[in-house]
């Protein structure tokens, strides 16, 4: 039963949204906001998407001192990210820890830690981005004091991991103990997990800029409206029910989040809303296919040009 639940919801969110956008927009308009975008402003967004990307790999990189082999890890970040917009249920994220077995030999708990590390960091960059967005107009100075917590945080993440560390200690279970030997040596500190903590930040920000430059690029909003309307769509990542793709919970959550920017008449601002929010949707699904798409043509050919860069050295 639960398990039809789980099929039956995300296909009825996807219904429910396709029904929505014809009937409130109509999909030529979506189609026709496409089309009027203006081309330099596509191209920017599409290139701050590849730099967010690669920023995700670096961090992978980094966090898994994973030397070399970038063409590989930004192929398999890539393939996690589509799986991870795609499944329902959040069901992709288990493909990491699967992918980084059988190709780099990292065992999976260890893995599923820093992809768990990774998660509370971008919730962290988005909650921060956020609340300084809602605050910064009317409370500079809270929006200051949450760039403040986001920096404490980072900085002190250490006693967290020492506070679950104390927690698990007494424990004698093979599977806590093998959770706590795999947490131990996790990067929480130091240059390393300070790098880390700045890849996150950053790709966020070139996605985040990525998406305004669609959302203003097509849509009537205001760039107030729209970040806050793209930082909640980004939130509802976080949810453990979606549609097929995230339909249905990423234009419910963009409209929700635009609306605490104060549009009072719901009635009439709803379409446009869904219209942005729609439009922003499909950008980003188009976006992730074609750069994975990219990433396969690159590890296609990096082996190719592996032999002639040996040849040179010779």
């Amino acid at each position: 039963m639960k398990r039809t639940i789980k099929i039956l919801l995300p296909l009825a969110l996807l219904i429910l949204t396709i029904i929505a956008v014809e009937r409130f927009v109509g999909w030529h308009t979506i189609v026709r906001g496409f089309n009027d975008l203006p081309g330099d402003y596509l191209a920017a967004a599409m290139g701050l998407m590849v730099v967010s990307y690669v920023l995700r790999t670096w961090r992978i990189q980094v966090s898994l001192t994973i030397k070399g082999h970038f063409s590989e890890l930004f192929k398999l970040s890539l393939t996690h990210n589509i799986l991870n917009i795609m499944m329902p249920m959040r069901t992709g994220e288990a493909s990491f820890p699967i992918f980084m077995k059988a190709q780099f030999n990292v065992p999976m708990l260890t893995a599923s830690m820093h992809l768990i590390m990774f998660r509370l960091l971008d919730l962290l960059c988005l909650l921060c981005i956020g609340g300084v967005l809602l605050l910064w107009q009317d409370l500079p100075l809270f929006s200051l004091a949450i760039c403040g917590v986001f920096v404490l945080a980072i900085r002190y993440t250490e006693l967290l991991k020492t506070f679950a560390l104390r927690l698990l200690y007494p424990a004698h279970q093979p599977l806590l103990v093998k959770i706590r030997d795999t947490l131990t040596p996790l990067p929480t500190s130091g240059k390393t997990y300070f790098t880390i903590a700045l890849l996150t930040l950053c790709s966020w920000l070139s996605k985040l800029t990525a998406f305004v430059l669609i959302v203003l690029g097509i849509s009537g909003l205001s760039f107030h409206t729209a970040l806050l309307g793209i930082v909640g769509a980004d939130l509802s990542s976080v949810l453990p029910i979606h549609g097929v793709a995230g339909s249905g919970t990423f234009e419910g959550a963009f409209i929700l989040a635009a609306e605490i920017d104060g549009i009072s008449n719901l009635q009439s601002s709803f379409p446009q809303l869904l219209e942005a929010s729609v439009q922003l949707h499909v950008f980003l699904l188009g976006s992730a296919a074609s750069i994975y798409v990219m990433s396969l043509l690159l590890a296609s050919f990096m082996p190719l040009l592996k032999p002639s860069a040996v040849a040179e050295k010779k």
